[in-house]
């Protein structure tokens, strides 16, 4: 008779299935739906768009992809979320950073941003997310011992005229961040929940550092436009599409402005990046390279 007494409560060691994330997005204006956010359905989801290759009129929004490789935003997100490079929760947070940097408030009605051009690609999704489901990407605080203040000027009984010759000069560079990023989301507070605003600045920030490094690569006349001014005739203004070309995902722009000057920073991205040390895959679009083609 054999001997089963090694098997008991075996069930214990069964690998668990991870929970069943069920995330509400948008398919149109009006209409909503509720669809699943696990692993295997996004990267489906993801490579059937691939597949079918998607245009439109954000398609500006993908040259942030590459300021993200050379920031090492992917790596931030994943800590950040703590979770892996598979789920959903490090996406939704991606969507967070690109929907600051058209200046959108979130998907509302009036302001759609699905199937334009791929905007859900961008940001490792087959789906564009309502706001319902930002409490994945909420972080629950800092630790008292981390944190770090940084103060100007107060009514404080101290020399005023040394406060004003040292100390103001270095606080007017915060008014000028204001006035060229507040429409990234530092104008509009959507909750009083102050866990949810850092999470919110955070990816505002993030946005705000990617666009920089665009605006620096791009030069004139871009470096001298705020965030709402480079969204409307960027971002919102590049037409194209993306598409699969072996190992790559190709994204040709029609008639864009200054191609020459893009076509020196993005044409033959991954060989570009490359001579930078830096990884080429995208590891949010399952390790495909990204590359640029101007018509």
């Amino acid at each position: 008779m054999p001997i089963t007494a090694y098997k008991k409560k075996l069930y214990r060691f069964r690998p668990q299935n991870e929970p069943q994330v069920q995330v509400k997005v948008r398919v149109s204006r009006k209409h909503y739906k509720t669809v699943s956010g696990d692993p295997e359905s996004i990267e489906r989801g993801v490579r059937q768009l691939l597949a079918d290759k998607v245009s439109g009129n954000l398609a500006g929004i993908w040259l942030l992809a590459a300021e993200h490789l050379r920031l090492g935003t992917w790596d931030l997100l994943c800590g950040w979320t703590k979770q892996r490079s598979e789920r959903v929760e490090p996406r939704l947070a991606l969507q967070m950073i690109h929907e600051a940097a058209v200046c959108t408030a979130g998907i509302r009605s009036e302001r759609t941003l699905h199937n334009r051009g791929g905007f859900e690609l961008a940001n490792g999704l087959p789906f564009v997310a309502t706001d319902t489901y930002w409490q994945f990407v909420q972080r629950n605080g800092e630790c008292p011992n981390e944190w770090s203040f940084k103060g100007f000027l107060s009514t404080n009984d101290r020399d005023e005229i040394q406060a004003l010759t040292n100390d103001f000069p270095k606080r007017w560079h915060v008014e000028e961040f204001f006035n060229a990023n507040q429409a990234l989301g530092w104008k509009r507070a959507g909750t009083m929940n102050l866990n949810i605003r850092y999470g919110q600045m955070t990816m505002a920030l993030i946005a705000q550092t990617a666009i920089h490094g665009l605006r620096s690569r791009l030069g004139k006349p871009y470096c001298n436009w705020d965030a709402n001014h480079l969204a409307k005739d960027l971002f919102f203004a590049l037409e194209g599409d993306v598409r699969v070309v072996k190992d790559r995902i190709v994204v040709t722009y029609y008639n864009a402005p200054n191609s020459e000057r893009l076509k020196a920073y993005y044409m033959d991205l991954p060989k570009k990046l490359a001579e930078q040390n830096i990884d080429p895959r995208v590891p949010w679009l399952y390790n495909y390279k990204l590359d640029f083609r101007f018509c």
